[in-house]
């Protein structure tokens, strides 16, 4: 279960959620090849991959290769490979899942572009979050960014009738997995400010209207944010030996007079 901070651009009001996959894998079979040389109908010999050096044509033992070639500018450099699925680990765990977007209905092609669905799950002491989260999505279609898998994927968030927050990024039905919906029902039934949901509704209304949204050419944006700071993180680990801390976003739990005024002002109210 991994935890995510989802960012609602518009209010500038982050939650933390856990999101949980909606599909098994799908099965795929697999065959190995056979050698041409020793291969028999009662006798088949499978093919051996080997590696050798490009350089000294010695064959190389894969357990041996500890390190893996990135390319710093025009220039290639050698990086430990735990120290690069680190990167990769801390890259999405750090980016936010930004929600900036939004439309009254679903475009006409979006369950075509869908290739995974997964839900979004109430953490611990997270009750009154996930209601908030939910009340202020309702009724809306969602769009945003989020790092998946060592990914920037286009996400759309949807409610469903009993509160569970849906996240779209396609599978036959024999995959879906039953969610257990037990914990969002008791989230909502927690008690959230009604004025900071209004609120945050009225600035979604506002961005859609000052902000017209292109779905297309949404889908069409190459963003290349995460490969830059994949880079970045890379030669700086190269350099340093480790990978560079950062603090991760705090959700934090303010006052809902504070929230109320900082909204309005967003309102420009």
């Amino acid at each position: 279960m991994v935890e995510r901070t989802i960012l609602i651009e518009p209010s500038q009001r982050r939650f933390t959620a856990s999101v949980k996959p909606a599909f098994r894998a799908a099965k795929n079979v697999s065959y190995a090849l056979a050698t041409p040389c020793c291969s028999k109908a009662d006798h088949p010999v499978r093919r051996k991959q080997q590696y050798v050096c490009e350089e000294c044509k010695n064959e190389v033992d894969t357990k041996s290769c500890t390190h893996k070639i990135v390319e710093i500018g025009k220039e290639e450099a050698l990086i430990d490979a735990k120290l690069l699925e680190q990167i990769k680990e801390q890259i999405e765990s750090r980016q936010e899942i930004t929600i900036s977007e939004f439309l009254d209905e679903e475009p006409s092609d979006m369950k075509d572009r869908i290739e995974d669905t997964k839900y979004l799950d109430v953490v611990k002491k997270g009750d009154a979050q996930y209601a908030e989260l939910a009340k202020v999505l309702k009724g809306k279609v969602a769009f945003g960014r989020g790092s998946f898998g060592g990914n920037d994927k286009a996400i759309a968030m949807q409610v469903k009738p009993s509160g569970v927050i849906a996240m779209y990024m396609l599978a036959d039905e024999t995959q879906r997995v039953d969610f257990d919906d037990s914990k969002v029902k008791k989230a909502m039934e927690a008690k959230v400010p009604e004025s900071l949901v209004d609120l945050q509704k009225k600035l979604i209304d506002k961005r859609q209207k000052e902000h017209p949204f292109d779905f297309d050419g949404y889908m069409e944006e190459n963003i290349d944010t995460r490969i830059k700071m994949e880079q970045d993180l890379i030669e700086q680990a190269i350099l340093n030996g480790a990978v560079p801390q950062f603090v991760a976003p705090v959700v934090e739990e303010k006052k809902v007079q504070d929230e109320e005024a900082r909204l309005k002002a967003l309102l420009g109210e």
